[in-house]
């Protein structure tokens, strides 16, 4: 498994976040980045099929870079640290398709318990309930008229 990971110098929670992935990790090939140009070419390289990708991110204009790389982060496991909750904030990060979202002001543990999660079996925990998709609520699975008889309202 490898692990990148894009922390700008202007978050606040830069050296929690480092210290952090060391820690719940303990892997050695853990490559940081601080310009969203560098992460950039790091991803348009060969990945390992179970790369994770943590990307923390500071600002809104930090968010709106690494949507434009959103192409570049399908092919890996995205950690996303997002700097608020506001329902843009958040409907942005959803785009992301992330395994695990939550925000820089939460402890530094729960980052280290999903990566040791992801580390261990490969896939992240449930998102927090702030976090869930807001689309998951009208999916046509939870739908009751298509528990009755899925049969009866097949498309024509």
């Amino acid at each position: 498994m490898q692990l990148i990971c894009y922390v700008t110098p202007e978050d606040k929670k830069r050296v929690d976040i480092i210290q952090g992935i060391q820690a719940s990790t303990g892997l050695a090939n853990v490559k940081y980045f601080s310009t969203s140009d560098d992460f950039r070419e790091r991803l348009l390289h060969n990945l390992d099929r179970k790369t994770v990708a943590v990307v923390s991110v500071a600002t809104e204009k930090d968010l709106i870079d690494i949507y434009f790389m959103q192409h570049l982060l399908n092919k890996v496991q995205l950690v996303l640290l997002l700097p608020d909750t506001e329902r843009h904030t958040i409907a942005m990060g959803h785009r992301l398709h992330p395994y695990f979202m939550c925000t820089t002001d939460t402890e530094v543990s729960n980052l280290m318990d999903v990566l040791k999660t992801i580390v261990a079996h490969g896939t992240p925990p449930k998102p927090y309930e702030q976090f869930r998709n807001p689309f998951e609520s009208i999916m046509p699975n939870s739908l009751p008229f298509f528990e009755d008889n899925p049969c009866e309202h097949e498309a024509a």
